[in-house]
């Protein structure tokens, strides 16, 4: 709580100070509002509408103020962390049993089961209900240091049996998408900076 205080208040500050070319024009705060009160609601949030606003404006002023100061950095920052903005989609079965794993293994190759199939009756983690899948995310944020193991597989390929921490595990990366020097990517590089 009490960096999650400071990270505001360092951000209301910078917003305070910013040059007035950063501040958000009303256009662009009430299109924010409009925005994230079709996905919110003000008194489940406990804001009122003067706190919203104070909030968008200090959100849309960052991120304005972001650009103003490193958008020249943009393509180097984009060099140095594309491996980490890479975005993946794979599904992984654990199983604390090596032969469960080895014979699931077996069986998925043979097509006598699904990898879905496997992962929803024999994985033992929190993916298991959602059938295995862990959906698309920067390769940096996968889970359990799977990020050098996807990185060797091919999409539609599963791995070999492998281990991770205490359970062993099969891998299938069901997609992958090349980061982009895009908007998207512009605005995580900017606020990471």
């Amino acid at each position: 709580l009490y960096r999650s205080s400071l990270k505001y208040w360092v951000r209301f500050e910078v917003a305070a100070t910013a040059p007035s070319s950063t501040k958000a024009p009303p256009d662009e705060l009430e299109k924010a509002k409009s925005s994230w009160l079709d996905k919110h609601d003000l008194k489940e949030s406990l804001l009122s509408v003067e706190e919203l606003e104070l909030k968008l404006s200090v959100s849309l002023c960052i991120a304005n103020w972001c650009r103003a100061v490193w958008s020249h950095r943009l393509p180097t920052l984009f060099l140095e962390n594309k491996e980490k903005l890479d975005r993946v989609s794979c599904r992984l079965l654990r199983n604390s049993s090596k032969n469960i794993i080895n014979e699931l293994y077996h069986r998925i190759k043979a097509n006598e089961t699904t990898f879905q199939e496997a992962a929803f009756t024999y994985g033992q983690g929190p993916e298991r209900i959602h059938n295995g899948l862990i959906s698309l995310r920067p390769i940096a944020n996968l889970p359990f240091g799977l990020a050098s193991l996807v990185r060797s597989l091919e999409v539609g390929k599963m791995s070999n049996t492998c281990k991770i921490s205490d359970d062993y595990c099969l891998v299938l990366l069901e997609e992958s998408k090349p980061a982009a020097l895009d908007y998207e990517t512009e605005q995580i590089l900017l606020s990471h900076q």
